[in-house]
């Protein structure tokens, strides 16, 4: 951990397995780790910083699709818990507005659609 970036992040080492005992994958796995790494901390340095509408999607859709494809072989997983992101966000909306699940996410968006607070979906 650099020195500059403990007190920020409470702790002096950060550790993380390559998931793999071949040495050619472990080599590949560390130059992505090391380079993922490196831009985090790079991105600690600069600070907060707020970001435009169209980046924002695109963190959302870059989580949607990493969210679903580690649940390929179970589908419904994935819809529990995009169903459950979507009433915390009403809830952090609109706290007076009471989710009750309808098990597809779907279902719970089309509901808050017409919701007048948040009209984005």
């Amino acid at each position: 951990m650099p020195a500059d970036l403990v007190g920020l992040i409470g702790r002096r080492e950060e550790k993380l397995s390559l998931r793999t005992r071949d040495p050619a994958e472990a080599k590949s796995a560390y130059r992505k780790a090391a380079a993922e790494l490196e831009a985090r901390w790079t991105s600690l340095r600069q600070g907060t910083r707020r970001i435009s509408h169209k980046e924002a999607m695109a963190i959302a859709g870059e989580f949607y699709r990493r969210l679903v494809s580690s649940h390929e072989d179970d589908p419904r997983d994935a819809k529990l818990i995009l169903g459950r992101l979507v009433s915390d966000q009403v809830s952090a909306v609109a706290p007076e507005v009471k989710i009750v699940a309808a098990g597809d996410p779907a279902i719970t968006i089309g509901c808050w659609r017409g919701y007048p607070h948040y009209p984005a979906l």
